[in-house]
């Protein structure tokens, strides 16, 4: 992997400040080229400007225009759940999308696909170049994301693995690079594409707030720390499960299917749209 300080991996985070910071320079995202490599720098904060008498432009008084109601934008969501649910096939019916394939799971589905031989910096540069042929971008999924880049990390920095430091400084440097990542993919967002994450389902710990008393909890696999930053940065977490009868004292699958919006003790769910708290055998219609 390249070691020159601006490899397809950094080039890719830069995203993120680009995105988010006005001091660094950028191009027009409505023009669709690409700001990665853009070096010419904006205009100054007008709040800080050294010369008073000088007028902001109009595009930097837009900077620090106050807006009131709703706002349309596209989403950044999650969607997870159980082997087998139909988190795939669900994602699939999204129109104009593209799938960031990296378990090569869509093999079997009528869609658009990208298997990327490389790194994952160098996918998200290839379609940030196409992004005309696509409305959203599906990443499939957030555990094959989450071990690959910890392998480019670690061939980047010439670690043997993610623990290769004392006291995990190395894991601790990856997930600042990991949510930085996350974080960047903001930029396609910016540039009015859709954003939905397919992950795997995990049963892990959590503890009420008011009683201390711990329970299980559904919610999508990853990094324990990580899971939570990512949820906090998206605007929906799905969670799609199967419908359970009881019969003989069993609890069996009746084939329908249900996707829970609100977080709730049981599992981990999110929306910032107004929608119902379940949605019985979710379609199509849902995106």
């Amino acid at each position: 992997m390249e070691r020159s300080g601006n490899t397809p991996q950094q080039r890719i985070i830069k995203l993120y400040s680009v995105f988010r910071d006005p001091s660094v320079g950028r191009r027009s995202v409505v023009s669709g080229v690409s700001p990665l490599c853009h070096t010419q720098t904006t205009l100054s904060n007008p709040l800080t400007h050294s010369q008073h008498n000088v007028m902001p432009s109009k595009q930097s008084i837009r900077r620090f225009m106050i807006t009131r109601g709703k706002q349309k934008r596209p989403f950044y969501a999650i969607l997870y759940g159980q082997p087998g649910v139909g988190k795939t096939t669900l994602a699939a019916q999204i129109p104009n999308s593209v799938f960031l394939d990296l378990e090569k799971g869509t093999d079997f589905l009528d869609v658009a696909r990208f298997q990327p031989e490389g790194t994952i910096g160098e996918a998200l540069e290839v379609l940030w170049d196409n992004q005309e042929s696509f409305d959203t971008i599906v990443i499939d999924s957030l555990t094959a994301l989450e071990t690959r880049h910890q392998q480019e990390v670690c061939a980047d920095k010439g670690w043997s693995n993610i623990n290769a430091l004392d006291y995990g400084k190395s894991r601790t440097q990856w997930k600042a690079l990991f949510i930085k990542l996350i974080q960047g993919l903001d930029a396609f967002r910016a540039a009015g594409k859709n954003i939905l994450i397919v992950a795997h389902m995990k049963m892990r710990d959590s503890k009420d707030a008011i009683s201390q008393e711990e329970y299980d909890q559904f919610s999508f696999d990853c990094d324990k720390e990580l899971n939570q930053i990512i949820l906090s940065h998206v605007d929906g977490c799905f969670f799609l499960t199967q419908k359970s009868v009881s019969k003989d004292d069993k609890l069996i699958g009746n084939g329908s299917r249900v996707l829970f919006t609100k977080n709730r003790p049981q599992y981990t769910a999110k929306s910032r749209w107004d929608l119902p708290e379940q949605i019985q055998n979710p379609d199509a219609s849902f995106w």
